[in-house]
């Protein structure tokens, strides 16, 4: 079977983006539902907090999903053959693309979290910056911090039993070691 491992890959990214278009039509859906059911509006707070966290997530969330979904389709031919694979996999992601996915779970939890129990669960969405903080900050101080970077230019001498054995002979002045002067 010809490009095998392309038509798995942009089957796989194609199933992922399928689920997170019904978890961003969900979340937001029910998002607003429970607002209205609950009787507090869309948004409880006019013009306060609330409604500035609620608008600066839905930019965050379409932003996100609008990347995974450039990133994510395969480019396929009139024929539907798969032509280039997606460029991310999304359902075997890295790094980025987990951290991209974790940003949109916390962010559907808080919306259904604060239409359901309370806005005060808009606090959860400060794990996001304290876990890139918590991930990358040990990497960062490594290179920030003043003598971090190993020198390359101090030459590491090592030297091995048969060579210490030898040194301390000449040292004592033992006959049988001649010492040699080597210049380099």
């Amino acid at each position: 079977m010809a490009n095998a491992a392309a038509k798995k890959s942009a089957a796989q990214s194609e199933k992922a983006l399928k689920n997170l278009k019904y978890g961003m039509v969900i979340s937001n859906a029910l998002s607003i539902l429970l607002r209205l059911l609950r009787s507090r509006g869309i948004f409880s707070l006019p013009f306060g907090i609330v409604y500035i966290l609620l608008v600066l997530s839905y930019f965050v969330e379409i932003f996100i999903f609008y990347f995974l979904l450039k990133s994510g389709t395969p480019v396929r031919d009139a024929k539907g053959n798969v032509v280039r694979p997606p460029s991310v996999e999304l359902a075997n992601p890295g790094y980025f693309c987990e951290w991209l996915f974790d940003v949109l779970y916390i962010t559907w939890a808080c919306q259904i979290g604060s239409a359901l129990i309370s806005e005060y669960v808009w606090w959860l969405y400060i794990a996001i910056p304290g876990y890139v903080i918590y991930k990358v900050g040990p990497m960062a101080y490594g290179f920030l911090k003043p003598g971090g970077a190993p020198a390359e230019d101090v030459p590491v001498e090592s030297t091995s039993k048969r060579q210490q054995k030898l040194k301390a002979r000449q040292e004592r002045g033992d006959p049988r070691v001649k010492a040699v002067n080597v210049n380099r």
